[in-house]
C-alpha cells in the first residue's frame, strides 16, 4: 500500500463513498483522458469503470449505482453553438446514456434513490435556473423561478424534498 496511497493524490477528484469500503472518483492527468474509477479503501484495489466524456470540468455526482455529469455536445450544424447535456453512467454495467439533448445543464446532482436529478440550466439568453429532472427520461419535473437573476452553482439534494445551492447575485456576492 505504501506512503503513495496514504492520501488522495492531486489527479483524483471528487471522491465519494459507494459503500463503507469503496470510493468512486475521477482520475485525470495530462497524458490520459479523465475516467471514473473505484477503489477499495481496505485492499487498495483500483478498478476503471469508464472513460469520461469531454466536459467543462470533472465534477460529477454519485448515488445508488449511478454517476451523473454534464458533457459537451457540439451542434452538428452550427460549430459555434455548444450544448452541455446530462450523461448517466451505471457503474455496474458500464453502460452510459445521454439523458438530455440540445440542453445547457451544469453541475448535476442525483438524488439518493437515483430517481431525480437537479442541475443548473443556463439558457442561451443568459438565464440561470434550477431544474429538477426525471433521472430515467430527462423530463423536467419542476424548475425554480429566478426573478432576481441569481447565478446558481453546484446544487445538491438535501433529503428527498429540498435542494441546496450556492448562489451569486449580480454584484458577485455569494
Amino acid at each position: 500500500y505504501g506512503m503513495h496511497h496514504a492520501h488522495f493524490v492531486a489527479d483524483e477528484q471528487f471522491p465519494d463513498w459507494i459503500d463503507s469500503s469503496n470510493i468512486i472518483y475521477v482520475k485525470s492527468s495530462f497524458k490520459k483522458i479523465p475516467a471514473f474509477y473505484s477503489r477499495n479503501t481496505i485492499t487498495g484495489t483500483e478498478r476503471k469503470i469508464s472513460t469520461k466524456a469531454i466536459s467543462s470540468d470533472n465534477y460529477f455526482s454519485y448515488n445508488n449505482g449511478k454517476i451523473v455529469y454534464s458533457a459537451f455536445q457540439p451542434d452538428i450544424r452550427w460549430g459555434w453553438k455548444n450544448y452541455e447535456v446530462i450523461r448517466v453512467l451505471d457503474i455496474e454495467t458500464g453502460k452510459e446514456k445521454t439523458l438530455t439533448q440540445k440542453t445547457r445543464y451544469l453541475s448535476p446532482d442525483i438524488s439518493k434513490d437515483g430517481k431525480m436529478i437537479v442541475a443548473v440550466h443556463c439558457g442561451l439568453s443568459g438565464t440561470n435556473e434550477l431544474h429538477v429532472l426525471d433521472a430515467v427520461n430527462g423530463n423536467i419535473i419542476s424548475n425554480l423561478p429566478n426573478p432576481k437573476d441569481f447565478i446558481f452553482t453546484y446544487p445538491k439534494f438535501y433529503g428527498s424534498e429540498k435542494v441546496v445551492s450556492a448562489v451569486r447575485n449580480k454584484a458577485g456576492e455569494m
